[in-house]
């Protein structure tokens, strides 16, 4: 039922970025019976249910909780700018396929590496929070010097913008998960279900926000294109087919690539800012996480 009202909920959103009309039936159709599924939900499942598919203990524990929202938002925060840098590149710099996939190669690496070598210190030093509080420290600024992207290319800015983002996130891959079974209640099965829980969040919280980032970059880019509709010399193709286009776009002339292109970066720059509230979001739940030190591997033998 709960993943049944998230989807419908998804489809909403899309309905609305497709149509551009949020007041549809289908629309709020679908926000409404989503809505009402997820409540019938949470008060089967934590009032009627013997065998709840989250227990009371696991959500409203504080400490589970607060790894709960740092875990989903920083790897929300790491997925929605991955989508839209590879939007920024195919779109505004022109990219093929391949080259964009290069593109984010940076980020990439910067988040697997980072993830190693903070397991590495986890374990050695048996700390939790300070890696996290580093990690939803550095996050919200990559999405806020995105704000500094431009229609021209920029290489050095860009790679150091996505090594930022995979530093930040990077030390967020484990230490929540780590945090929340510290703190897991003593009946069997409740670890299984505590890293169930923080794994199904960050799943569904992505979703979410990468519907909500689109819907954002969609209204906006909408409403500029007819500002500067008037001043398009091109006429004979609509101008909702080149945006769907790159190539179409980059074949336009020097004057209406650039309008249109600077309208482009505007509504990226936008989910930037999106995504920097959510970076803050997941820094001020870092700031509650427990600061219980991992156990020593001669107690978890035992």
């Amino acid at each position: 039922m709960l993943i049944a009202g998230f989807v419908l909920i998804l489809i909403a959103i899309s309905f609305g970025q497709t149509d551009n009309e949020w007041g549809t039936a289908k629309t709020i159709s679908c926000f409404v019976i989503g809505g009402v599924i997820i409540v019938i939900f949470c008060c089967y499942n934590f009032t009627y249910c013997k065998y709840p598919v989250i227990p009371k203990n696991i959500m409203f524990n504080s400490h589970i909780f607060s790894a709960f929202m740092t875990y989903s938002f920083s790897y929300s925060v790491l997925m929605v700018m991955a989508q839209f840098l590879c939007m920024y590149a195919e779109t505004v710099l022109g990219h093929n396929a391949l080259h964009t996939g290069f593109f984010i190669i940076p980020c990439a690496l910067a988040t697997c590496g980072t993830s190693i070598v903070n397991a590495f210190l986890i374990k050695k030093t048996r700390y939790i929070k300070p890696f996290c509080l580093l990690g939803a420290a550095l996050l919200p600024v990559s999405p806020g010097l995105c704000q500094l992207l431009k229609v021209k290319e920029h290489l050095g800015l860009v790679i150091g913008l996505e090594i930022i983002l995979g530093v930040g996130d990077g030390l967020n891959f484990q230490g929540p998960v780590l945090s929340a079974n510290i703190h897991a209640p003593k009946e069997a099965g409740s670890t299984i279900l505590t890293t169930a829980f923080l794994n199904f969040g960050r799943s569904t919280m992505t979703a979410f926000f990468s519907e909500i980032g689109s819907a954002i970059y969609e209204a906006c880019l909408r409403s500029s294109i007819k500002k500067i509709a008037p001043y398009i010399h091109e006429s004979s193709t609509p101008l909702e087919t080149i945006l769907l286009d790159p190539q179409l776009l980059q074949n336009l002339d020097e004057h209406d690539k650039q309008l249109i292109l600077e309208k482009v970066t505007d509504a990226l720059k936008n989910v930037f800012w999106f995504c920097t509230a959510l970076a803050c979001v997941a820094l001020v739940s870092s700031l509650f996480l427990s600061s219980k030190r991992v156990p020593p591997s001669e107690e978890v033998e035992k």
